[in-house]
This record gives structure tokens, sequence and C-alpha cells, in this order.
């Protein structure tokens, strides 16, 4: 039986070597890298559509979150910089799910390994860079929120921040 090395990120599947007849050529996105959902078990395939799914939601919140905050800077409100604050804490929960997810698709993806001992099994670079993000958020949605708090009553009169 043939052995496909393979590197799994967040995002994509690369085959390092030759790729595996069950991957249709058309499904390759850059290389020989592929955004495949064709796992042996159901529940592998569905950690990695939950980790898709909730990284993409976590970046639009995070992208309405930071427009609410730089709306509320213009304006000079509170209130919008404290619903930045937390709807970027919502978006840290969404990319919690998506990194607990991904280790769930690597944890049960490896009992499909488990006959081969010279498989390594190691997290790259983009499953510490969600967890630096993740770290990012909590830190900055904690520092809108109290922000917005600290200043709020002198946003209120109509001071400026000068």
């Amino acid at each position: 039986m043939y052995q496909y090395p393979y590197r799994v990120g967040i995002w994509l599947t690369c085959y390092e070597d030759k790729i595996p007849d069950s991957v249709n050529p058309e499904k390759l996105i850059s290389g020989q890298c592929v955004l495949d959902y064709d796992f042996q078990l159901q529940r592998t395939e569905d950690f990695a559509r939950t980790s898709a799914v909730s990284l993409v939601l976590a970046c639009g919140i995070m992208f309405v979150a930071s427009i609410m905050g730089l709306t509320g800077c213009i304006c000079r409100r509170s209130t919008p910089i404290l619903i930045s604050g937390l709807f970027t804490y919502v978006s840290g929960i969404c990319t919690l799910v998506a990194m607990c997810s991904f280790i769930g698709r690597i944890v049960t993806g490896q009992s499909d390994l488990k006959p081969y001992d010279n498989i390594s099994t190691k997290f790259g670079w983009s499953f510490f860079l969600g967890w630096v993000s993740l770290a990012l958020q909590v830190v900055s949605a904690s520092l809108l929120v109290g922000g917005a708090k600290g200043c709020g009553s002198t946003m209120k009169s109509g001071n400026n921040f000068a």
C-alpha cells in the first residue's frame, strides 16, 4: 500500500509527493494543495468544515467590529466602541471554536494513520498564528471595552479628546 505524505494546514491539505487518486486534479488550488473534505471519517470532515466556517465567521465579525470602532472614534461616542469590543469578544469565541475544531480534525485524522509508525505529526505556523490571533482578539476586546467604559462620560458630554 502506497502512502501519500501530506501536510495539513488550517485551510489546505498539501501533498508532498504524489496526489491520491481520490483527489480530483481539478480541485487543486495551488501546486499540490487542495481544500480537501474527502476524509475517511465523517467526524474528521465535520471538524474540518467547522474549523473553516468558524474562521470565516470570525473574520467577518472582526471586520464589522473594526468598522464600528472606527465609527465610534470618528463620532466620539463610546457606545459604538463598546459594541465593537463585544463583537471582538464574539469573534474570539469563533476563533476558539475554530482552533479547537482544527485540533479535533488532526486528532481524529491521526486515528487513520496508526498503522504507520514513520509518520510524524506536528502543528505548523498557521496553527500557532491562529492562537496568537485569539490572544490578540481577547486583548483588543478588553482594551476596547475598558476604554469605552473609562472615557464614556467624557465622550458623551461632547468634550474633545485634546
